[in-house]
């Protein structure tokens, strides 16, 4: 009697276990299908943000392009300038200079 009470709990158990398998497989399925669908949504949503940022910049840039080049020239002075070492400036440029003091 014991012997057969023993076998219908180790069945029982071993269904369960059975179970508790096939519903994590199921959980961690649907979890890897939620992680990718969120980080497509991510990209698309990431991948637009950066060409409507680079399309403000190609219109900001093509509405003054020579304030652009002076834009870069002013911080590329400023970069060198920053390295506190011995410069020689041609007269011209040395009124650009002013601007970083």
């Amino acid at each position: 009697m014991q012997a057969k009470r023993q076998r219908k709990a180790d069945k029982e158990r071993a269904e369960g276990a059975e179970i508790d398998a096939t519903v994590r497989a199921d959980v961690d399925k649907q979890a890897t299908i939620i992680v990718a669908n969120a980080e497509k949504t991510a990209n698309i949503t990431r991948g637009g943000g950066e060409a409507q940022a680079v399309q403000i910049f190609a219109d900001a840039i093509g509405a003054d392009i020579d304030f652009y080049a002076f834009q870069r020239s002013l911080e590329a002075y400023q970069n060198i300038f920053a390295e506190k070492s011995t410069i020689v400036v041609p007269a011209i440029a040395r009124r650009v200079g002013e601007h970083f003091h």
